[in-house]
């Protein structure tokens, strides 16, 4: 009886996190992102390259838990080789090129709408443009929740899975997350998820949609208290084939949430 009575009580006093972000109507949050990235390609386009990104995203609609964001980059830079080129560029909004950055620079003009809810994490037609010249592939990095959250209350130690996000460019590709809540430091949560790439399923097939097969590590550091994300990483491996065209990705995402 003692035992089931400590028992309980030590589930009681488990450590708890509300992993449930705070979003409001022109509530707005920027991102600065360093993405490096390796694409071998059986075409022989090798890509090899690192993106720094400034990004911001700005609440135009929020409904109970679902927030829409109107989003964006401010800035970009980016050095290597994209598609057996040499590149070395910078872009930032509302002036010349200082340096251009040859087939992306209108791809970066324009923005994307971002809708987040419990069901997940969806992204705009306007992110496709991007997407296919300097793909991403954890979206959530670009508001800063590189591991999804599970909307609702958390013990320390224990998990919560996400069925698969969708997300049509790069020829579409989808993820399924079993993350957790790995300790509770006051007012910060700091979490983590292991990432399994497919092939995205969808009532509408995406066109040219590839065969995704890949997994990959994300990890978060949460501000409970403000409701809002601080910084964290991805790493993913990813193989893509479509028709005779064969490609293995290598990607690093880390990111800081400014205030």
């Amino acid at each position: 009886m003692r035992t089931a009575i400590l028992a309980s009580l030590a589930l009681t006093l488990q450590a708890q996190a509300e992993l449930r972000p705070k979003f409001g109507k022109f509530d707005r949050i920027g991102v600065g992102c360093t993405v490096t990235t390796e694409l071998k390609s059986s075409n022989g386009r090798d890509s090899k390259y690192t993106l720094q990104l400034e990004l911001t995203a700005e609440v135009e609609k929020a409904e109970g838990e679902e927030a829409v964001f109107d989003c964006g980059v401010t800035s970009l830079r980016i050095s290597g080789t994209l598609e057996g080129r040499p590149v070395d560029g910078i872009w930032r909004k509302g002036s010349s090129p200082d340096r251009r950055i040859p087939g992306v620079e209108k791809a970066i003009e324009k923005g994307w709408k971002a809708t987040l809810s419990p069901k997940g994490l969806s992204i705009g037609d306007g992110m496709v443009e991007f997407g296919d010249s300097l793909p991403i592939f954890n979206p959530g990095a670009l508001l800063g929740l590189s591991v999804p959250l599970p909307f609702g209350t958390v013990a320390e130690g224990k998990g919560w899975e996400v069925k698969d996000q969708a997300y049509s460019y790069f020829g579409g590709f989808a993820f399924k997350a079993a993350a957790s809540l790995n300790v509770l430091e006051k007012d910060t949560a700091k979490l983590s998820a292991k990432l399994t790439f497919s092939r995205a399923e969808s009532e509408v097939p995406i066109e040219g949609g590839i065969n995704v097969k890949g997994d990959g590590y994300a990890s978060l550091e949460y501000d409970v208290k403000a409701g809002r994300p601080v910084k964290g990483a991805t790493s993913v491996r990813l193989s893509l084939g479509q028709g005779g065209l064969k490609r293995e990705v290598s990607q690093v995402i880390e990111f800081e949430v400014r205030r």
